[in-house]
């Protein structure tokens, strides 16, 4: 809020300046405020992420959030594998060893984070696939990529 009422006095001043600059200046104001408004609702969230790893004997959950995850569980579908996810903070690595090389199959996992949500996701895995995320790849690419 010290935010809003900052760029409101500002914009103001301007606006008695010179009125195209004190609407401009609103309009930066509206925006800063808009985006702290969505800084706010990513706070505490995390992001769990599974991979095969580049040889395919392990699984890897990676926590990418913000947020502490209290545990979870893993299940390899078509596998029949099933196996409890530890407690991960943010940036933190899990690897479950597996027996075989996997080629193909899906991992849904589910946690809990430390304020009691219950999230899920489903994940597919492949050995001849790509291996971790790109994260420099754009979520709406408009010209070629790569």
């Amino acid at each position: 809020m010290l935010v809003l009422g900052v760029g409101v006095i500002a914009a103001a001043a301007l606006y008695f300046f010179e009125p195209i600059y004190g609407y401009i200046m609103l309009i930066f104001t509206a925006v800063i405020f808009m985006g702290m408004k969505i800084m706010e609702d990513s706070l505490g969230l995390p992001d769990v992420t599974c991979n095969l790893r580049d040889d395919a004997k392990a699984v890897v959950m990676i926590n990418r959030g913000n947020a502490s995850i209290t545990g979870g569980h893993v299940a390899l579908v078509p596998l029949n594998i099933e196996f409890d996810l530890p407690a991960l903070v943010p940036d933190q690595r899990f690897e479950y060893p597996l027996t075989e090389m996997v080629v193909e199959a899906k991992a849904v996992v589910h946690y809990s984070t430390v304020d009691g949500r219950s999230l899920s996701g489903s994940f597919p895995l492949s050995a001849l696939g790509e291996g971790e995320e790109d994260l420099l790849k754009p979520t709406f690419p408009l010209f070629g990529w790569k």
